[in-house]
């Protein structure tokens, strides 16, 4: 599995000024350590992550919405140029990178083995050994 590389917010409007959100997390607090990284993360690069997948596209993560009670969701979009879709299996590895990445960022309870096992029970799109 690729690694993403994490890049400016300038870098990632290079890739074009359309969006398509492709994933969406309602409860990124369930986990309270995803959470907290995610915030402080965002916090450092003006309230946005901006990364690269391995198929070359860049997206951001930005917080749907923030309140007293902490993050009510993030969404991840892919940067565009064109209204074409994004190519739904190249998005799916970049996704699982980030998923990835996040699990060894946070050091918490998951590991990136146990989310890859989860991923191949639930035949996750993306996930390694999901056949």
């Amino acid at each position: 599995m690729m690694d993403i590389e994490l890049i400016s917010l300038e870098e990632a409007e290079k890739a074009g000024g359309r969006e398509e959100l492709v994933l969406l997390e309602q409860t990124p607090r369930f986990y309270p350590e995803f959470e907290v990284f995610l915030r402080k993360k965002m916090d450092g690069q003006s309230g946005r992550i901006s990364f690269r997948g391995a198929s070359g596209m860049a997206y951001v993560v930005a917080p749907l919405k923030e309140s007293d009670q902490g993050l009510q969701g993030i969404g991840i979009s892919v940067k565009k140029s064109s209204d074409s879709p994004a190519d739904p299996e190249k998005v799916d590895l970049d996704l699982w990178s980030f998923l990835e990445w996040l699990v060894d960022q946070v050091d918490g309870d998951w590991s990136k083995e146990a989310l890859r096992k989860t991923g191949a029970i639930y035949k996750a799109p993306g996930a390694p050994g999901r056949g």
